[in-house]
């Protein structure tokens, strides 16, 4: 099992982006580095309500204990030895989806998301995504892939969703600024 602050970072963190509406019940999923590995959400679990229970740990030889790992577990690995993030998380955001499937990349127009994001590369759904997802993740702070959802990597998981949460919010502006002009 996780200590005490690693799964209650989960759990938070888990909570806030499905109260934003950021992932479906049993959608998107989360990781975080500790030593020898990297402990990751189970396979089908719900990020509103994650317990200790609901946590798998992969080792750095990719062997894992606990309920079986998500099944984005390989880009979490890749992200972790090529990008050396600390924590990283997956989330379906619906603009920033839709905006996915428009344009590459997505550039925000907004003043916190231009700070914070700067352009945010559309790689492809194939079967490269793994290794593709970690190399931008070493440049960027946030990757959608398209027609799927957000990779953010963060020092720790609030940062990770931080850069989630910036990304919905300037695709949701960008969306908005289209609809008036």
């Amino acid at each position: 099992m996780p200590n005490r602050e690693v799964a209650e970072q989960f759990r938070a963190v888990g909570e806030e982006l499905a109260r934003r509406g950021l992932v479906t019940t049993h959608g998107g999923n989360l990781s975080v580095r500790t030593d020898g590995g990297f402990w990751i959400t189970g396979t089908g679990k719900r990020l509103g309500s994650l317990t200790a229970a609901d946590l798998a740990f992969v080792g750095d030889d990719g062997t894992a204990a606990g309920p079986a790992p998500s099944s984005d577990t390989a880009i979490h690995a890749a992200v972790y030895r090529v990008a050396g993030a600390g924590a990283v998380a997956h989330a379906h955001p619906a603009c920033a989806t839709a905006w996915s499937l428009a344009v590459d990349p997505f550039v925000p127009i907004d003043h916190e998301g231009i700070l914070i994001l700067g352009a945010v590369p559309v790689v492809p759904q194939d079967e490269a995504v793994a290794e593709t997802v970690a190399a931008t993740l070493l440049r960027h702070r946030a990757v959608l892939v398209r027609g799927h959802g957000a990779y953010a990597a963060g020092e720790d998981l609030w940062q990770a969703a931080h850069f989630i949460t910036a990304l919905e919010e300037s695709a949701r502006i960008a969306w908005y600024h289209r609809l008036l002009q």
